[in-house]
């Protein structure tokens, strides 16, 4: 899955010299809506915040997959550990929103192949079933993707 783009505020800072606890203090105060991407070799951790608080937690290290609390809690205490980078990426509060909820989400529709059917059609039917995911596009025999994210099925951002 691709995080969706959103400004940059912190590209590769480093656990080594920034404190974690102190980061994420200053962005609550801040009332951040966005991702927090904690990097280390075989570990990802990302937490989403809206309007500063922690909304949902995603980390995966070799085949250990963790969501929600148990998530946040490891990134909080890897975030204290030396060598890792952290990256940190503003969104509306819509997207956050949007972003938290994806993570866990199960499959609700497989279609390899629209049939001719219009992209118009196939986002109707998800906005009448009032969705909040994702919908992932491949196009021309994987020449070209695309990663189109719904809020209760209105399309709010793509990658």
């Amino acid at each position: 899955m691709l995080l969706p783009p959103g400004q940059v505020l912190h590209r590769g800072l480093s656990t080594s010299f920034t404190n974690f606890e102190d980061l994420l203090l200053d962005l609550r105060e801040n009332r951040f809506s966005g991702y927090i991407r904690l990097n280390f070799w075989g570990y990802e951790g990302i937490l989403v915040l809206d309007s500063g608080k922690i909304i949902q937690a995603h980390s995966l290290e070799e085949d250990t997959m963790l969501i929600g609390d148990k998530a946040a809690f490891q990134i909080l205490e890897k975030g204290e550990e030396k060598e890792g980078v952290i990256d940190v990426h503003m969104l509306s509060n819509e997207m956050a929103i949007t972003l938290a909820s994806v993570f866990g989400a199960t499959l609700y529709k497989e279609d390899p192949h629209l049939g001719g059917k219009k992209f118009q059609n196939i986002f109707q039917e998800l906005e009448e079933a009032d969705l909040t995911g994702y919908v992932d596009v491949q196009f021309a025999g994987n020449k070209g993707m695309a990663t189109i994210y719904l809020l209760d099925g209105i399309p709010v951002e793509a990658v």
